[in-house]
């Protein structure tokens, strides 16, 4: 059970599945600020795994999460033992905890053209913030991102974006699009800053390249998908490995506290987790294709989004582990198109990027490492914030593995702590790196919140033209910025 369920992860959490973070300081409250440019400020969320609804606005209304029920699962895992030891049905015994699967995570099932299988809505906030009371009362994430920005550069002045993010982001570039010219409308004015947090930047990717950038002011791209993921690369193409090194390492990150990290040390050392690992493994090769089939293809897989963040190097091999059975690759040739159009886009992304940056559009990304992320696939042994990797938040920094150094000269772009060089990042003297910081950072009230807005005021923002936010920084789970090492 716990095995299916860690490949399911590694796809929900590739798309920036949020990880809580806490505010520990009250808001600063310095004088108004302006904008860049004095342009309005689009805010496109992450992906928002609890909210999206079947049935939005009407009295059938519920989450696409189904209910997780202990007592059914145990009951299901009860159920799938009786029938391997007393039928030895490997088969059908993998299928009583597939429909289990299916019953928490069905909700969110697209059609084989890549629509949605239900009805699914989401909370849209067409009109500048300030017209949203109730959204401007909370505090994580994007939340927390658009109340602050709306405290200090006026609500009317900020636009929150949400979507459903399972769409093709071609698609979805079209309500990016509707947005823009009504912030503008609104404003009288031609441009808009934007600010592109974790599956919200492959969405901006979209939206850049179906309508351009003259329209765009400023980028920051936050905690982003802009170049992809790791573990949907993996996973697509059947890369599934649970090594007991990173599994180790990711069950240790999930709590601060000296016994917890004590007991995980301890299991290590007895072999724990490399028994876990080699049963895990053992009931992967044995059962991988029919939870592909029955499950992960047909709720994940058919998800255009998933396929976005696909980089191109490994789209060949995930269309062929995907699709490569008799008949299926024809039966699939109107999704494999749109697949393939949404790769053309990332293909294009880095050049496409230059060039806006060439004709005047300033660029920010602000990444986070030091976290390790879930230890389900082949290259999960990357630096990360326990959600998306950092070389590619980063736009292709070098980044060492998560828990090793990289053996590199002191230069400006390494950090003091010798586990990033941006120099080979898409933009290294528009690139921020910090340590610790949870996904997807700018709670209401903390040092990480007041960074963004500076990202979103300065005059340009760049690496050293303010020593208060250097390239590199230190951060704790309550998101307070450190400078020092």
């Amino acid at each position: 059970m716990k095995k299916i369920i860690s490949l399911i992860l590694a796809i929900v959490l590739a798309a920036g599945m949020c990880i809580p973070s806490f505010a520990a300081e009250k808001a600063k409250q310095p004088e108004a600020l302006r904008a860049a440019g004095d342009y309005p400020v689009l805010v496109i969320r992450g992906m928002d795994f609890t909210g999206l609804y079947i049935d939005y606005g009407t009295d059938k209304e519920r989450n696409c999460m189904g209910e997780i029920n202990i007592g059914r699962i145990l009951k299901a895992v009860g159920e799938a033992a009786f029938i391997k030891l007393f039928k030895n049905d490997r088969h059908e015994a993998t299928g009583k905890l597939i429909t289990e699967l299916n019953e928490i995570f069905g909700g969110y099932a697209c059609n084989e053209d890549g629509s949605s299988k239900y009805n699914v809505g989401t909370e849209k906030c067409p009109l500048s913030a300030d017209h949203y009371p109730e959204l401007l009362s909370r505090e994580s994430y994007e939340y927390g991102i658009t109340r602050t920005l709306s405290e200090r550069i006026g609500g009317e002045n900020v636009y929150y974006f949400n979507y459903d993010w399972r769409m093709n982001p071609l698609d979805v570039a079209e309500e990016v699009r509707e947005t823009v010219e009504r912030a503008m409308s609104n404003h009288g004015c031609d441009k808009v800053n934007i600010i592109s947090a974790s599956m919200g930047g492959v969405m901006t990717v979209a939206y850049l390249t179906k309508y351009g950038f003259d329209n765009v002011n400023r980028l920051v791209f936050l905690s982003s998908t802009w170049c992809g993921t790791y573990v949907t690369s993996d996973l697509l193409q059947g890369a599934v490995d649970i090594d007991p090194a990173n599994l180790c390492a990711f069950l240790s990150n999930l709590n601060d506290n000296v016994l917890y990290k004590g007991l995980m040390k301890a299991l290590d050392f007895a072999g724990v987790f490399k028994a876990v690992s080699s049963l895990a493994m053992k009931f992967v090769k044995n059962n991988k294709e029919q939870v592909y089939d029955e499950m992960l293809g047909p709720i994940f897989g058919n998800m255009l989004s998933v396929w976005a963040l696909v980089l191109p190097e490994d789209y060949d091999a995930c269309i062929s582990y995907m699709f490569e059975r008799p008949g299926l690759k024809e039966k699939r040739a109107d999704f494999i198109a749109k697949t393939a159009e949404l790769q053309e886009m990332m293909k294009n992304r880095d050049d496409m990027i230059k060039k806006a940056v060439a004709d005047g559009v300033e660029i920010a990304v602000a990444a986070t490492y030091n976290s390790p992320v879930a230890p389900v696939y082949a290259r999960s042994y990357v630096n990360g914030d326990q959600a998306l990797e950092t070389p590619l938040m980063s736009g292709h920094a070098t980044i060492a593995p998560y828990g090793k150094t990289l053996d590199i000269k002191d230069s400006p772009y390494v950090s003091p702590d010798r586990v990033c060089d941006t120099s080979t990042a898409l933009y290294p003297d528009n690139t921020w790196l910090i340590k610790g910081a949870p996904h997807v950072s700018g709670s209401y009230g903390t040092d990480y919140a007041d960074f963004i807005v500076w990202l979103i005021t300065c005059d340009n923002p760049r690496v050293g033209s303010d020593p208060e936010y250097p390239a590199f920084m230190v951060s704790g789970k309550d998101e307070h910025l450190s400078r020092e090492w």
